[in-house]
């Protein structure tokens, strides 16, 4: 397989942990980190939005396209044999559709926690 890049949030310790957890399991040197903390440019020249970027997680393909979400965690997945099954799994339509929507889900929740929702997506109860 060529490699390819995970784009991280370097301000978010549990993306911090989760990237050090993918670390651990793909041993094979096909996967480069870049932490999009403050690269807005970066991102940009690339074609992706960075608060979309922040709102799910983005890898460049072996051919610099950008992939994200589902699509994304499946090309680093399928990286390290261990987590192959899971790329396998994740494919499938019914489970697709509901491991976005959660990770949506799971993503909003976390940045609303710490004050960086992009787009002030967050709704105020009345």
């Amino acid at each position: 397989m060529q490699t390819i890049t995970v784009l991280y949030d370097g301000s978010c310790p549990i993306c911090i942990k989760e990237m050090l957890q993918y670390q651990r399991f793909e041993k094979s040197g096909e996967v480069n980190w870049f932490d999009i903390t403050g690269q807005d440019e970066w991102l940009q020249a690339r074609h992706i939005d960075p608060e979309a970027a922040l709102l799910e997680l983005h890898v460049l393909s072996p051919d610099g396209k950008p992939v994200k979400g589902v699509d994304a965690f499946i090309l680093l997945w399928q990286r390290a044999p261990l987590l192959r099954p899971f790329a396998w799994i994740a494919g499938l339509p019914l489970l697709k559709g509901f491991i976005k929507n959660s990770y949506g889900w799971f993503t909003r929740r976390r940045l609303a926690r710490d004050g960086r929702l992009p787009g002030n997506h967050c709704k105020k109860s009345k």
